[in-house]
């Protein structure tokens, strides 16, 4: 299924490099590119950001959960930091 909802022009953006890892050491495809937020957060901070609920907390972002529960609240927030940090290159 994984397969079939990759395309080729796909971005994968993760917050580090656990669910990256886990999916390529399980044979999954992962896409050419891919984006650690979590990197590229600590670059844009100088410093460890933390969670990503303590990292949108530390920079006063509001985050719009993207689903249910505690995944569609952590992939708002993970949104949110991904449009703060698109912003700033700006």
């Amino acid at each position: 299924a994984w397969s079939a909802f990759l395309r080729e022009d796909d971005v994968l953006c993760s917050w580090g490099a656990y669910a990256p890892d886990l999916m390529s050491r399980a044979g999954g495809p992962l896409p050419r590119t891919q984006i650690d937020l979590r990197g590229a957060i600590t670059a844009f901070l100088g410093s460890r950001p933390g969670s990503v609920e303590s990292c949108c907390a530390r920079l006063e972002l509001a985050a719009t959960p993207c689903g249910a529960g505690r995944a569609g609240a952590r992939l708002g927030r993970t949104l949110a930091l991904a449009r703060h940090l698109a912003a700033a290159a700006r």
